[in-house]
């Protein structure tokens, strides 16, 4: 999927935050507007006493939405209104409120009331934004790393349940194992081990040592969907909560049976050698750079009188007497 070029991110992120700024101050305009026709509206129910009781919903709905300055907007608008068309003195008593000897005191109260709801509801935006930030950074941290577990294919990740039955499948264990995650998921990680094992209850002895120890390693035999088997490292970590609960076990495993196979075929080669080497008569013999012999054969033992354990990794000057 290909990205976003920077400069149109940043410029339709502008765009919004002016078209957000926009609608949050009308917003702010027309809250008090609105608070002002309910208050006349239900001024027979209300009564006098009680001018401001619809302009801090107002001023808090603004603030809410728009955050300090929007709310700040809302509060010089509301308190304006107030004193306009519900304090000050006029001719009818039908158009105005009368509500104590000192509107201007109350109007002061109201005006710091509605700065206080202004204040924390922009503290709750910031609180908020900076929670939203942080899950988007874990949320950005998981998809990377989940990309980057599925995007491994030289090794089969995986994570297991408390009883051992997979919950998750990578790229790297559909190529190793042969099963596609919608045939693997919800099935028991027993299924991977060659039927002895099965039955000698391997792969729950693996899991309670990793219970136990945290960490279970080991190479052995193991078996793809279609049958064949391969030669595996895999190591089994479980998995805690910060409380130490058990929560699953994280598998990994490796395909190295290429590199057991070369090891077997030195081995022979070795032995091979080693046979050769014996059934002759002459001395043969291998030094590191120390002087220590890592190989001889038998006719070097015979020579010297003594077996290959007693000088291998040793110097003529270990094995000879001091005379």
């Amino acid at each position: 999927m290909g990205k976003m070029p920077t400069s149109h991110y940043e410029a339709e992120r502008s765009l919004f935050s002016f078209w957000r700024s926009c609608h949050s101050y009308a917003v702010a305009i027309c809250v008090p507007v609105v608070a002002l026709l309910l208050r006349h509206w239900l001024a027979p129910r209300l009564g006098i006493s009680t001018p401001y009781i619809l302009f801090f919903p107002a001023i808090a709905v603004s603030a809410f939405y728009g955050g300090l300055r929007s709310g700040l907007l809302a509060t010089i608008l509301s308190a304006a209104v107030a004193w306009h068309f519900l304090l000050m003195p006029s001719g009818s008593a039908q158009t105005s409120i009368t509500v104590s000897s000192t509107p201007l005191f109350s109007l002061l109260i109201f005006f710091l009331g509605g700065v206080l709801i202004s204040a924390l509801n922009e503290s709750l935006h910031r609180a908020h934004r900076r929670v939203m930030q942080h899950m988007q950074q874990l949320q950005k941290s998981y998809y990377n790393f989940a990309f980057l577990v599925d995007s491994v294919q030289d090794y089969a990740i995986f994570m297991l349940d408390v009883n051992g039955y997979v919950e998750t499948w990578n790229q790297g264990a559909q190529y190793i194992n042969g099963y596609t995650a919608d045939e693997i998921v919800g099935q028991h990680f027993s299924r991977f081990y060659p039927l002895e094992d099965v039955e000698s209850g391997k792969p729950e002895m693996e899991l309670t040592v990793a219970t136990k120890e945290g960490r279970f390693k080991e190479e052995g035999w193991r078996v793809r969907k279609d049958g064949s088997r391969f030669w595996a490292s895999t190591v089994i970590t479980a998995m805690r909560d910060e409380e130490g609960k058990l929560r699953g076990f994280a598998k990994v495993t490796r395909d190295i049976t290429e590199r057991r196979e070369t090891q077997e075929t030195l081995r022979r080669t070795e032995q091979q050698l080693q046979a050769v080497l014996d059934n002759t008569s002459v001395s043969v013999y291998i030094k590191d750079c120390e002087g220590r012999y890592v190989f001889v054969n038998r006719g070097f033992e015979q020579a010297y009188g003594r077996s290959r354990s007693e000088i291998l990794g040793r110097t003529d000057g270990e094995l000879s007497t001091p005379e």
